[in-house]
């Protein structure tokens, strides 16, 4: 009886790990844009990333060009705020176990680029970043529970904005992979 009663204590203990993870990433999702920009998503990774097995490595866009990662910058290049991506990695590995991966879109916020979204559907766009909160709630949430896993995460942060550096229609961008696009609206990053 006395087991039975710890082992419901112990899951008990880990839903509640569990259950404030989801809060946590419901607030990063609720912060307004102005408060959620992408290097306030590379700091509150950073602050994840002090967990006890997790490593963050923060490619900026010196290193995303380096990379020929056209299509990431391409995006963020009308904004103020450079384009980031970040990867998390989480490892105590049980032997022979494959990574599991997670990749998030973290738009911080999408106007459309210069194919503007229309009023009543911009107002939400701070959402666009909840695919990049998650993959930090994940590990946020791996931090507390401390399972033997192999987990690697990948976001890609922007803010798909306006300026005279904005990327355009008919702009043919190059992706690392080599290919090539032909962006017929920006509003499909």
């Amino acid at each position: 009886l006395m087991q039975a009663r710890e082992g419901r204590l112990h899951i008990l203990k880990e839903m509640e790990k569990v259950v404030e993870a989801i809060f946590w990433v419901r607030d990063i999702i609720n912060t307004p844009a102005s408060d959620m920009s992408p290097s306030c998503v590379e700091k509150e990774a950073r602050r994840v990333g002090k967990g006890k097995n997790i490593k963050v490595t923060v490619l900026d866009d010196k290193k995303l060009a380096k990379m020929k990662a056209g299509t990431i910058l391409a995006v963020g290049q009308g904004a103020t705020e450079k384009s980031r991506m970040i990867v998390l990695e989480y490892n105590i590995k049980p032997k022979n176990a494959k990574p599991i991966a997670f990749v998030g879109k973290g738009v911080c916020f999408d106007t459309g680029g210069l194919n503007l979204k229309p009023t009543k559907y911009i107002e939400d766009m701070k959402l666009d970043m909840s695919g990049a909160a998650t993959v930090l709630g994940i590990f946020k949430m791996l931090d507390s529970l401390q399972p033997r896993l192999h987990v690697v995460g990948v976001i890609g942060v922007v803010e798909n904005a306006i300026s005279e550096k904005s990327y355009k229609p008919g702009d043919i961008l190059r992706a690392m992979n080599g290919k090539t696009i032909e962006v017929l609206n920006t509003d499909a990053e």
